[in-house]
């Protein structure tokens, strides 16, 4: 005869998020941030790590904005053992409070970190000097991106740049990824001409 079993464990479609705040704590990452970024008031019930951690819990789960971990999230997050859940307006104050603290992250002037993404996917992020050019390295910075989602069976038809892209190196570089011929820079139709020239003499 079966016998039936009962479980009070809420089951969650985000239950791997789990893993991701397992690493989390396992590689020191929350210490690091809380040893840089100081504490925070007495009164706050969060340090910087939690605000940190939450903000991962987001992007990885899929979400866009700090609201979405009232309405989408909470739950789940909840159930992750020693995972403290802020509501949004924590989160979003926390960030005020870094952008006042720091005047010299406010104050750089250049361009930041490099992104890819897939449709509202952060797929890759680099980390960039503040103070960099648009187009230093970037040709590099791609490569590493292209290794990682090739290396994860994730192959590239289209990509998608803007004039900081409009360079001879970084174009050579998306074009020899093969098919990356939709490289969308806002510029006059002669200039895409002219991509679309370099691309071809290296199909």
């Amino acid at each position: 005869m079966t016998k039936l079993q009962k479980i009070s464990k809420n089951i969650t479609s985000f239950a791997g998020i789990s893993f991701i705040n397992k690493e989390f704590t396992r590689s020191g990452l929350g210490d690091l941030i809380d040893k840089q970024l100081g504490n925070r008031v007495s009164s706050c019930g969060y340090r910087y790590s939690d605000i940190v951690r939450s903000w991962f819990n987001i992007f990885f789960c899929g979400g866009g904005c700090a609201e979405d971990i009232d309405q989408h999230l909470r739950l789940a997050l909840e159930n992750i053992p020693n995972n403290k859940v802020p509501s949004p307006d924590t989160l979003l104050r926390s960030l005020s409070e870094l952008a006042t603290a720091n005047t010299t992250v406010t104050s750089t002037s250049g361009y930041f970190g490099g992104v890819a993404t897939i449709g509202n996917m952060i797929v890759y992020y680099e980390n960039r000097d503040g103070n960099a050019n648009v187009k230093l390295c970037q040709a590099e910075t791609l490569l590493r991106a292209y290794k990682i989602l090739l290396d994860h069976a994730i192959k590239i038809r289209n990509a998608r740049m803007d004039a900081g892209s409009y360079s001879k190196e970084i174009i050579e570089t998306v074009a020899a990824k093969k098919n990356l011929i939709d490289n969308c820079l806002n510029q006059d139709f002669h200039k895409i001409n002219r991509i679309n020239k370099i691309i071809q003499n290296n199909e």
